[in-house]
Formats: C-alpha cells, sequence, structure tokens
C-alpha cells in the first residue's frame, strides 16, 4: 500500500465541519431563546367551559397573555379568579370598570353609563339570556364579568348582592390575544418570537445537514488518500 503525495494530496480540511457545527449551534440557540421568550409572554390553553360561546367554544385553544389590574379594558376577554361556586381560572369578558354603572332590561340591551353596548358576540343575539333586568354600580378596583352565552354563563348577575357581583381587577390573570375559532391575526409580539423559532429551526436543519455531508466528504477523501 502506498500513500500518495503531491499537490492537492494532505489530510482532509477540517472548516467545513466547524462551521456546519456552528451554524447548528447558532440555529439551535436562537430557535430555543424564542420559544423562551413565547413561553415568557404567553401561555396556551384549552377552553373547558361553554359560557364563552360562541366566541370560545369547549375544546377550542386559546392563547393568554399575563395582564396586570391597571392594562384591563372594558371588552376584554381574560381568566381571572373566580370568587363564586368555581374553582380555579374562568374566562368571561369585562363589561365593567370600576365606577361604571351597567344596567340591563330583562330582553336586553346591556348598557354602560347609559350608553348600550353593541354585542355581536352574544350567542344568538341575546343579550342578557332571559335573565332578570339588572343594576349594578362597579365598585373602584374591580371589575363588572358577563359570558358571551347570557342564558348559560355563570357570571357577575348572579351575585348583585356581593360587590355589585364584581371581582377585583387584581385577580385578573391573563387576557386572551387569540383564539382557534377566529380570524384575529397572531399578536404581534409574538411575531418576532416565532420567526426566531422558524429561522433557528431552519439554521439548525442546514447546520446538521451540512456537518453530515462535510463529515462523508471528509470521510471519502480520507479513503481516497489511500491506494494499494
Amino acid at each position: 500500500m502506498a500513500l500518495v503525495t503531491g499537490p492537492g494530496s494532505g489530510r482532509p480540511k477540517r472548516w467545513p465541519l466547524w462551521t456546519s457545527a456552528g451554524v447548528a449551534a447558532a440555529g439551535l440557540l436562537t430557535a430555543v431563546l424564542g420559544l423562551v421568550l413565547v413561553a415568557f409572554d404567553y401561555s396556551p390553553r384549552t377552553l373547558q367551559s361553554g359560557g364563552m360561546s360562541p366566541t370560545l367554544k369547549p375544546g377550542g385553544r386559546i392563547l393568554t397573555e399575563t395582564v396586570r389590574a391597571s392594562e384591563v379594558r372594558r371588552g376584554d376577554v381574560v381568566l381571572v379568579e373566580s370568587p363564586w361556586t368555581m374553582s380555579g381560572l374562568i374566562v368571561k369578558r369585562v363589561v365593567g370598570l370600576g365606577g361604571d354603572r351597567v344596567t340591563c332590561r330583562a330582553d336586553g340591551p346591556v348598557t354602560v353609563n347609559g350608553q348600550p353596548l353593541t354585542e355581536p358576540y352574544t350567542y344568538d343575539g341575546s343579550p342578557n339570556g332571559n335573565f332578570p333586568a339588572y343594576t349594578a354600580t362597579v365598585p373602584p378596583g374591580r371589575v363588572f364579568l358577563l359570558g358571551d352565552y347570557r342564558a348559560e354563563s355563570v357570571d357577575s348577575r348572579m351575585f348583585l348582592d356581593d360587590q355589585q357581583g364584581t371581582v377585583a381587577a387584581a385577580d385578573v390573570r391573563e387576557r386572551v390575544v387569540w383564539h382557534s375559532g377566529g380570524s384575529e391575526p397572531l399578536p404581534v409580539g409574538l411575531v418576532a418570537p416565532l420567526a426566531a423559532v422558524g429561522g433557528g429551526g431552519l439554521l439548525l436543519a442546514a447546520g446538521v445537514i451540512g456537518f453530515v455531508a462535510a463529515a462523508v466528504l471528509r470521510s471519502r477523501r480520507r479513503a481516497g488518500a489511500f491506494t494499494g
């Protein structure tokens, strides 16, 4: 067996291997960073109850973001610690904030500070679900909550003798920013982290493929350096 020498011979270069490994590592780091950012700001959940139908249906997927009491707005669909008969988090729509006067006849509509609400999201267009008429003045630092399926929802209307049926705004934990049954785009704040996950995944795949190809080519070149 004779070793072939001359121009172009010698040990195969290692830089393609190291370059590919670097690309793969950079891709992995980018993807992990994107996932961390998503997990830090957003939480995916599966809805269990039907009180928010037809907006949110049982079994549907929702994406939520953490929200502070000062950030809660009328119309927000929120996850809140229930002070009522249920345990854990419940999903309801914020109708009134501290100082608001919320009223509704038996046949609707719901009014806030004398202004009727346009609520196309309610089940069958029913703003009160044949519940009795009610009036509530929301205490400071609290929120008045209704479900979109007014005939079935357990919400502020049923507990008017306890602080007007309201819940402390500080007990609001998360806000729904996307759901599987809607047409809303993903939140702007989620675009960059998801792009990082996707881009990092592509870099990782490219680096792994490049590393394998470089390793195979190097092995073949080493084998070709010997003849016998």
